[in-house]
């Protein structure tokens, strides 16, 4: 067999891919701009109706956009193209941010999205808005595609009416972070396969299957570990360990 050739086609795929999906994100990023532009009142005011439809093709292409960011991060992945770039990162001012970004479509999905910050040094709880800083030694923008997958999945796999809550727990030498949805849970014989790509549980909402995939490399990139507990009809626990150093 011809190794060389196989390589190769296995590189023009690559280049295929990455290119394909760049050539998508660009006019899909300008779209977000401007329909921030209308939902800010920079072009005019919107009357109530007006304003409802751009919050749902905004919701709609914030999910393309993470769909492509997912394949993206995948062809890197495959190519070992993927880095890490630790530097000093806020846990809290970043999952606050998540957290009111995704917003939107939990309340078009009539689902409850709340965060809170537990530091077991101190025995305090606080909200994310009151929270203090929480900084750790890590590649912030993998880290933030990371959990921002966790709470996608969990936006999936819970029904109107549910509850998702970020929740991060602050030690001596570590943190973790819990992302729980009290869904329709993942049956037994799935929740070893969950992280691996292209795989989904029943009853998804669609997506790619890679969005775990890429968190499990991300939370194990930085010396950390992910695990999952879940019965099924109650709900998921998706728990993220990570040193603080």
């Amino acid at each position: 067999r011809d190794v060389s050739l196989e390589r190769q086609l296995e590189e023009m795929k690559d280049d295929f891919v990455h290119s394909v999906t760049h050539d998508l994100k660009s006019p899909l990023t300008s779209v977000k701009g401007f329909l921030k532009l209308f939902l800010d009142g920079q072009v005019g005011a919107l009357d109530e109706h007006q304003k409802y439809y751009m919050q749902i093709m905004e919701i709609a292409t914030q999910k393309v956009i993470k769909l492509i960011n997912n394949i993206l991060d995948y062809a890197k992945l495959e190519s070992g193209r993927m880095t890490v770039t630790p530097d000093e990162w806020n846990m809290t001012a970043v999952f606050h941010e998540l957290i009111e970004s995704m917003q939107g479509i939990a309340r078009q999905l009539q689902i409850e999205l709340t965060a809170s910050v537990t530091d077991h040094v101190t025995g305090m709880t606080f909200s994310l808005v009151k929270a203090p800083p929480v900084i750790i030694m890590a590649d912030g923008t993998l880290m933030e595609r990371a959990i921002t997958n966790l709470l996608d999945n969990a936006l999936k796999f819970t029904q109107s009416g549910g509850k998702i809550k970020l929740l991060l727990e602050i030690k001596a030498t570590e943190v973790f972070i819990h992302v729980q949805d009290n869904g329709k849970g993942i049956p037994p014989e799935h929740l070893e396969k969950i992280f691996q790509r292209f795989k989904q549980a029943p009853g998804s909402r669609g997506g790619t299957g890679l969005g775990l995939t890429i968190a499990k490399w991300v939370i194990e990139s930085h010396s950390g570990n992910i695990q999952v507990q879940s019965v099924l009809g109650q709900g998921s626990t998706f728990t993220a360990r990570l040193p603080k150093k």
